[in-house]
């Protein structure tokens, strides 16, 4: 039995670009560390050299990369309908700080929100951090 999980990421106004639906390893310790594992230290931008992950050019674009990033097989993930009114064990709220649109690193201005299974706030703060965390709770 696979523990579920919703990934909502919003815009810098707060509106939802899409929601992801995961059906496995939704956990913080699987989905949420998967999070900050790839966009911890990824930088907005387009050099000309820019590698996905490394770089993202906005949030929309943030988005696809999660998408492309965490789809391995056939009923592992799906593309939802943005704000959609499904149900995970866990979501995750990914969106931008206010001052996020800078040069310099992702991770220090994007905020992730978990709520659990009953939609107690497990964490909020700087997706940087998420991993310190992780570490110092046992969830």
């Amino acid at each position: 039995m696979g523990t579920n999980c919703l990934t909502h990421v919003l815009d810098k106004e707060g509106e939802c670009i899409c929601t992801v639906y995961c059906h496995w390893d939704g956990y913080p310790d699987g989905h949420g560390h998967k999070l900050y594992r790839l966009f911890g230290q990824t930088k907005f931008g387009m050099p000309p050299d820019a590698k996905p992950l490394e770089y993202a050019a906005d949030m929309n674009c943030l988005a696809a990369q999660l998408v492309a990033s965490l789809k391995d097989k056939p009923g592992d993930v799906y593309l939802m309908k943005a704000n959609a009114d499904a149900t995970g064990e866990y979501t995750y709220f990914l969106s931008p700080r206010s001052g996020f649109l800078r040069d310099g690193w992702i991770g220090d201005w994007l905020h992730l929100r978990v709520l659990g299974k009953r939609d107690d706030q497990i964490y909020s703060g700087p997706l940087a951090e998420f991993a310190t965390f992780l570490a110092r709770n046992d969830l």
